[in-house]
């Protein structure tokens, strides 16, 4: 279940309700097919399948500066608190996601996944990069098993769907 909203529109990114200082630099939506890769013997390289597709990342580089109000330090552990403060701690947080961009290439959802901050020499300012991961909660499954045929014999057929069993099998 998604703990907040992710958007950036206009040039501002908010992170749940928080708005994150800095100025955008560029957006970036990553996909990319997933493949089983297997080995013959007596052949070099391997066999690859295409079996579906990852998750998609999706990057986001913001310019953090310095000016009356705070720091370029200031704004990063602000950012920080944002990345490790999902569920207090315990586990990353859920956002849906509102950028056409983004919901274009069919996610609607994202977990924050990384942060990485480089700094040069030639200015007071820091650049930054949100990374995201696309989130999928797990699906389930719903089967449902007649507990007709777990029964005796002498259980008629016509009985079978009164006597339905429904199993949830979550698939990963």
């Amino acid at each position: 279940m998604p703990d907040g909203v992710l958007t950036w529109e206009h040039g501002e990114v908010r992170l749940g309700g928080a708005r994150v200082d800095g100025e955008l630099n560029y957006l970036s939506v990553r996909g990319e097919v997933e493949f089983d890769e297997a080995r013959e013997d007596g052949l070099s390289g391997t066999k690859k399948t295409a079996m579906g597709w990852m998750d998609a990342d999706i990057s986001i580089s913001i310019v953090l500066t310095t000016d009356d109000d705070a720091t370029c330090y200031d704004r990063l552990r602000e950012i920080d608190a944002l990345f490790r403060g999902g569920d207090e701690g315990k586990k990353p947080q859920v956002y849906t996601v509102t950028n056409a961009h983004v919901r274009a290439r069919g996610v609607d959802q994202v977990v924050f996944k990384g942060l990485s901050s480089n700094e040069t020499n030639r200015d007071d300012t820091l650049r930054v990069t949100m990374d995201f991961v696309e989130y999928e909660p797990a699906v389930v499954k719903t089967e449902t098993r007649d507990a007709a045929s777990d029964a005796a014999i002498e259980t008629p057929a016509t009985n079978a769907a009164a006597n339905a069993e429904t199993l949830q099998i979550p698939i990963e």
